[in-house]
């Protein structure tokens, strides 16, 4: 059945953006950017030659309780529930490993230290579509 929505395989390509190494999805459709350098955070997605969809806050910070300084950056970010300073806060300043899969990309983080809670993103486009087949896919 996955067949029909993945009849090919993705090739992954590494390109800067904004200072950060990402890896690329590419369909005729989208383009969407995964970082490699910290995360996990997909921080661009967009129709061929057009704008990012996700924000863009590069200088936007917020001080946490703790006095550690939290970076927005960019894109889009995985939070757990329920909402609570500083755990939901926890840093994403680190790299992070990226695979590929035959349907796309699987983004994995170190586990967090003070919340024990491992990220990881599953994202695949359709091809000749401007779709993500099964959205992010959030694992914790």
């Amino acid at each position: 059945m996955l067949k029909a929505y993945f009849p090919f395989i993705y090739h992954m390509n590494t390109t800067k953006y904004l200072d950060f190494d990402c890896v690329s999805l590419e369909n005729d459709s989208l383009t969407l950017l995964d970082t490699k350098s910290i995360g996990p955070r997909i921080i661009s997605l967009r129709y061929k030659d057009s704008d990012n969809l996700f924000a863009e806050l590069p200088d936007f910070v917020s001080q946490r309780p703790d006095g550690e300084n939290f970076h927005f950056y960019r894109g889009h970010r995985l939070w757990h529930a329920p909402e609570n300073m500083p755990r939901t806060y926890a840093l994403d300043n680190e790299p992070v490993s990226i695979t590929q899969t035959q349907n796309g990309l699987f983004t994995r983080q170190k586990v967090e230290e003070k919340t024990g809670i491992e990220k990881t993103l599953d994202i695949s486009l359709v091809e000749n579509k401007p779709q993500v087949i099964t959205g992010l896919t959030h694992e914790i």
